[in-house]
Parts: C-alpha cells; structure tokens; sequence
C-alpha cells in the first residue's frame, strides 16, 4: 500500500484513487484532496511532479463521508446520488 504517489501527465485525483496500491476506487478522491490541501487548492487541477501523500487508517465512516462528497461534486465524469454511469455506445 503507497502512502505516497508522484503526479504523472495524465493523473487525476479520482485515477490516482482507483489505483490498486492506492485505494482501488475513484469515488476516494476527496481523502486524497483533504490530505494534500497544502498544496491543491482546486481538485481538478493537480501538476506532474507533485507528490502527494495517501491517508491510511481511515474509518469505514471516512470512505463513505468521502464517496458522499464524490457524489456531490460530480467531478471526474463520475456519477452523482448514486446515480449509474451511462453504458458506452
């Protein structure tokens, strides 16, 4: 499990959250955000090069606190409410 991760060209906070070593799910994003506001002030816009640190010892209470504020952000072409993604045409 990271507990750090490099910002690379094509990353953003909910592709680095769905990785494996991070937390597996993009819905996570916000704990990265949270954890790293020292130096993202805007979730969508995060710069290569910047390392970011990955919270661990969360409370089953902080991922689903997390995934509520995926949820109303709608950010990253994720769904809101619950609401399931379109299928692909």
């Amino acid at each position: 499990m990271l507990t750090e991760y490099r910002v690379g060209s094509s990353d953003t906070l909910a592709s680095i959250a769905a990785l494996i070593g991070v937390y597996g799910d993009p819905m996570l994003w916000p704990l990265l955000y949270q954890a790293n506001r020292d130096q993202i002030k805007d979730p969508q816009y995060i710069y290569v090069g910047q390392t970011l640190k990955i919270p661990r010892g969360l409370l089953a209470s902080d991922f689903e606190a997390a995934r509520q504020k995926a949820r109303e952000a709608g950010l990253f072409g994720l769904p809101q409410n619950g609401a399931k993604p379109a299928p692909p045409r």
